[in-house]
């Protein structure tokens, strides 16, 4: 049961990160944990101080592993997290089918 919930939570961030670079696939930059957590609605939300996105984090990590996202700054300069060329390809190939 815990690996379909772990499943479901990575789909949910590649989800964000593959309509990130949809709505502007020239765009290279990352866009943060953090806001992949609100985007995807894991955010634990500001009452809980520090680690709100630590579930993200470790799940970015775990799909990095996996070779699905790759480090990327954001437009501030701060670490940031894109979909691989490769996902991405391979989800739009997914709608075309």
């Amino acid at each position: 049961m815990s690996r379909l919930g772990e499943f479901h939570l990575q789909e949910s961030i590649l989800e964000v990160l593959y309509k990130a670079k949809l709505a502007n696939p020239e765009n290279e930059h990352g866009i943060g944990a953090a806001d992949i957590s609100r985007r995807s609605g894991i955010y634990r939300g500001p009452k809980k101080k520090k680690m709100n996105d630590s579930i993200v984090t470790g799940l970015l990590y775990q799909l990095h592993e996996m070779g699905k996202v790759k480090r990327a700054n954001q437009v501030n300069n701060r670490p940031g997290w894109r979909i691989n060329d490769n996902e991405y390809k391979r989800r739009q190939d997914d709608i075309d089918d």
